[in-house]
């Protein structure tokens, strides 16, 4: 009787969970992607005049990736770590002191602390601020 009370709730955190972590990777994908395309790799001899250079090109789903795609991406990756942070704090509220006994709710904590902080990271991954 009370896992059928129960069982919404853990479908629905559960969706919200894979939901938040396909918008993560997607997103980590992206930013550990996006400066490949202009890499080029120096094959030949010793001496640079005479190196012959190669693009490294990415797969073909990677390439369809343009900045208006991403902007999706990003705004449904911090929906959804919202969504979670979210359902984090009302467990808090509900569980009292028994949420901080529990080691999934650290690592669940963890989890949303790293989205914030790649997020917060993206203009130092992209290359965007000058050193």
């Amino acid at each position: 009787m009370k896992w059928d009370r129960l069982l919404a709730y853990f479908y629905a955190h559960t969706a919200m969970f894979f939901l938040f972590l396909a918008n993560y990777y997607g997103y980590i994908i992206y930013l550990m992607t996006s400066n490949f395309s202009q890499l080029s790799v120096s094959k030949g001899t010793e001496d640079n005049r005479n190196c012959k250079n190669n693009t490294i090109t990415l797969p073909y789903f990677l390439t369809t990736w343009d900045s208006s795609g991403f902007f999706v991406c990003e705004l449904l990756f911090l929906l959804s770590t919202l969504l979670f942070l979210s359902s984090e704090i009302v467990q808090m509220i509900r569980l009292g002191k028994y949420y901080w006994k529990e080691l999934g709710n650290y690592i669940q904590l963890f989890v949303i602390f790293s989205a914030f902080l790649s997020m917060g990271s993206k203009p130092w991954l992209l290359g965007d601020i000058q050193h």
